[in-house]
C-alpha cells in the first residue's frame, strides 16, 4: 500500500511531478497512458480541487527516484491512484522524461512572496489569464482564498499590486457576494469580456499567518497580520503546542519542532505577540492566550519559528520525539509509513470500524484487538490476508455460499 502522494517543483501547491511513496522512498509515474482521468485522480485525493490539465513528458523537471507505476489507467472516479489499473509497482518501461504530472484546480496566486498572496489569474481551459480589479473587494478574495483552501481574505489589492500580468485578461466585473464556492460563479462580464489593461490586475491576500525565510513552505519564521502590517511572534513560552496550530492552520501536517531564537533569521517588522500559550487543538494562533497585540518585551533575536512534517522521508522521521504522530487519529494514521507507525500508541487503530481496518499493513494489523474484523460480512472477509483471518470467529465463513468459498 502506498501510503503518501505529492506534487514536487511546481510553482504553487497545486501543480507538479506527481510522486508516490512506497514506504521506503518517494518515486515518480510514467506518462505511459496517463491523461485528465488519471490527473483527476491525484487532484481529489490531494483535495485540491478539479483537474485541469496533465501534463506529459517531466513537466515540472525530471524526477531522481525509481519509477513506481506505469500505464495508469483511472476512470476518474477512483479514491487513489494507486486503486487505478496499473502495471504493478516498479513494473514499467520507461526514463525520467516521462514522468507524469498534474495541474489542479482553475485559479491560482502568481508572484506573491508566499502561496498566501499575489496575483489572482483564472485559466479558461486552454490559457491562464487575469482579472480585472473593477469593483473588485474583499468578498471577491474571500470567494478566492476560499477556493484555494487558504484561509480568510485580508486583503483585495487592485491596481496589479503584485506586478501586471500578461496573458489574457479573462474576467471583468466580478462581484462576488462571498458566500460562492468558485470565482468564475460569480457575476461577471463574461469570459474575455473587459475594458482594462493589465495595471488594473488584481490580487488577493490570504491567511493572517505564514511562514518566511524557510529552505521550504514546511518551515520558516512564523508572521502574522494585524490588519495593516506584517509581524513576527516572540519566541517566549513558544513550544510544540504553538507550533501545532499554526501547522495545522496553514494545513502543513503535524509539527515536529518550534525553534527558537530567530532560527530562520530576524524579522524586520513589529513584533506582533508574545507569550502566546496553546493547548493544540485552537484553530488558529491568534485564538491561542497571549499579551495582546504588539505588546511584549523581546527583540528579534527571540523570533519564533516552526518546522512542519507533512510528507516525512525516513531520515527525517528518526530525529523525532517517539510521539510524535501520537495527536494523529486513527484514519490519519493509515497514511503513515512503516517507520512512522512504530512511533504510534499500541491501540491507535482500536476505534477503526472493520472495514476501514481492510487497508492496514501487516504492522498495523498486529495492534488491533482480537475481534477487530468481527462486524465484517462473510464476503468482505474474502479481501482479508492471512494473519487478519486468524482473528476471525470460528464460522465467519458460514455465510458464503459453496462458490464464494472456493
Amino acid at each position: 500500500m502506498i501510503s503518501n502522494i505529492r506534487l514536487v517543483d511546481g510553482s504553487n501547491i497545486y501543480e507538479g511531478r506527481v510522486e508516490v511513496y512506497d514506504g521506503t522512498e518517494w518515486g515518480t509515474i510514467c506518462d505511459d497512458g496517463w491523461d485528465i482521468n488519471d490527473a483527476q485522480v491525484v487532484c481529489r485525493q490531494l483535495r485540491l480541487g478539479p483537474a485541469i490539465q496533465a501534463p506529459k513528458q517531466a513537466h515540472f523537471g525530471r524526477g531522481t527516484g525509481p519509477i513506481m507505476l506505469d500505464d495508469v489507467q483511472c476512470s476518474g472516479s477512483e479514491t487513489s491512484i494507486t486503486d487505478c489499473p496499473n502495471n504493478g509497482m516498479w513494473v514499467h518501461n520507461c526514463g525520467h522524461t516521462e514522468d507524469a504530472s498534474v495541474i489542479c484546480v482553475n485559479i491560482r496566486l502568481v508572484n506573491g512572496s508566499n502561496i498566501y498572496e499575489g496575483r489572482v489569474e483564472v485559466h479558461d481551459g486552454t490559457e491562464w489569464g487575469t482579472i480585472c480589479d473593477d469593483d473588485w473587494d474583499i468578498n471577491d478574495a474571500q470567494v478566492v482564498c476560499q477556493q484555494l483552501r487558504l484561509g480568510p481574505a485580508i486583503q483585495a489589492p487592485g491596481r496589479a499590486h503584485f506586478g501586471q500580468g500578461t496573458a489574457p485578461i479573462m474576467l471583468d466585473n466580478v462581484q462576488c457576494s462571498g458566500n460562492e464556492t468558485s470565482i468564475t460563479g460569480c457575476p461577471n462580464n463574461g469570459m474575455r469580456v473587459h475594458d482594462c489593461g493589465h495595471d488594473e490586475d488584481a490580487s488577493v491576500i490570504c491567511q493572517d499567518i505564514r511562514l518566511v525565510d524557510g529552505s521550504n513552505i514546511y518551515e520558516g519564521r512564523v508572521e502574522v497580520y494585524d490588519g495593516t502590517e506584517w509581524g513576527t511572534i516572540c519566541d517566549d513560552d513558544w513550544d510544540i503546542n504553538d507550533a501545532q496550530v499554526v501547522c495545522r492552520q496553514l494545513r502543513l501536517g503535524q509539527a515536529i519542532q518550534a525553534p527558537r531564537r530567530a532560527h530562520f533569521g530576524r524579522g524586520t517588522g513589529p513584533i506582533m505577540l508574545d507569550n502566546v500559550w496553546c493547548s493544540g487543538s485552537e484553530t488558529f494562533i491568534t485564538g491561542c492566550l497571549n499579551r495582546g497585540m504588539r505588546v511584549h518585551d523581546c527583540g528579534h533575536s527571540e523570533d519564533a519559528s516552526v518546522i512542519c512534517g507533512r510528507y516525512l522521508h525516513s531520515n527525517q522521521i528518526s530525529t523525532l520525539p517517539a510521539n510524535a504522530f501520537a495527536g494523529l487519529t486513527a484514519l490519519e494514521a493509515l497514511s503513515l509509513s512503516d517507520n512512522q507507525i512504530s512511533t504510534l500508541p499500541a491501540n491507535v487503530f482500536a476505534n477503526l470500524t472493520a472495514l476501514e481496518t481492510l487497508n492496514l499493513y501487516d504492522n498495523q494489523i498486529s495492534t488491533l484487538p482480537a475481534n477487530a474484523f468481527a462486524g465484517l460480512i462473510a464476503l468482505e472477509i474474502l479481501n482479508l490476508i492471512s494473519n487478519q483471518i486468524s482473528t476471525l470467529q470460528a464460522n465467519a465463513f458460514a455465510g458464503l455460499t459453496a462458490l464464494e468459498t472456493l
